[in-house]
């Protein structure tokens, strides 16, 4: 009689031996694949930090590079201004000259000889010798007598000689600063705005994403909280926590990713073409 009572409690101890055994199991699969997933996270959080760092290398290269374009654009706009105002005073003074050029030949015209030509009609004049020139017209002997000619009717060199070649009107100065099509800009301009609006559209994207992730943490801390405060196994909790807050770290480099992006975009220089 006081032998079935012992092996009915010894079945009973073995039972719950087992069972305990196949919770403990389960358990441990289940703490083995979030190890596992941590450290994936790991992982990804690692070469995260790494590809940040690359990048926020390569901003400050960028930085320096163009710090050192700016300056060597201030140089060149210096030398731009400087070489426009020595082209403004050589288009005055050149102005100057073809005035007092041809004032000087209509002074010096009187009695000056200039050999002979043939006009633009192909009549020939010999030993000419010039009386006096006009706005438009050259009044001069030759051997056979005296003559007027429009100066379009003297050879090219002897026009060239008196003046008439060179124009009453200023020649216009150009600025020597090229300019760009304005629909080409215009669409230059807006292919980078367009690659800013996408990087913060997806940087809006995962800040969004932060409070859901906060609150996860939050609520498995508190978990934890709760499960020391009524004696009870932590294990599986203290894993899922680990595993949210690698996951908002991932996710706040990936932000930080994004934003190192935003300001390279925005700090890109718009490429102009000329204008034709």
């Amino acid at each position: 009689m006081n032998y079935r009572p012992r092996l009915t409690s010894t079945a009973t101890s073995l039972l719950v031996l087992l069972l305990c055994q196949c919770d403990d199991g389960g358990a441990n699969i289940k703490i083995k694949g979030l190890r596992d997933e941590i450290d994936q996270l790991n992982h990804q959080n690692y070469e995260t930090q790494q590809q940040v760092t690359r990048l926020q290398s390569q901003i400050e290269s960028s930085r320096n590079e163009r710090k050192k374009l700016e300056e060597e654009k201030a140089r060149v706009e210096a030398e731009r201004e400087s070489a426009q105002k020595d082209l403004q005073q050589l288009q005055k003074d050149f102005e100057t000259y073809k005035s007092k050029y041809k004032l000087s030949m209509r002074q010096r015209a009187p009695g000056l000889e200039v050999g002979n030509f043939t006009s633009a009609d192909g009549k020939a004049y010999q030993h000419v010798v010039l009386k006096e020139i006009t706005d438009s017209q050259v009044n001069f002997t030759h051997d056979g007598g005296i003559m007027k000619l429009h100066y379009k009717d003297l050879p090219e060199s002897l026009q060239d000689m008196l003046g008439f070649l060179i124009e009453d009107k200023p020649t216009e100065v150009r600025d020597i600063k090229t300019l760009s099509p304005r629909q080409q800009n215009i669409q230059a301009r807006a292919n980078r705005d367009n690659a800013i609006g996408t990087i913060e559209e997806a940087l809006t994207s995962l800040r969004s994403r932060k409070t859901p992730l906060m609150r996860d943490v939050a609520q498995a801390e508190e978990a934890v909280r709760k499960a020391n405060e009524a004696g009870e196994s932590t294990t599986l909790l203290e894993a899922s926590l680990l595993k949210y807050k690698l996951l908002l770290k991932q996710l706040d480099n990936e932000i930080l990713k994004m934003e190192v992006d935003l300001h390279a975009a925005r700090s890109k220089a718009v490429k102009l073409v000329p204008e034709r």
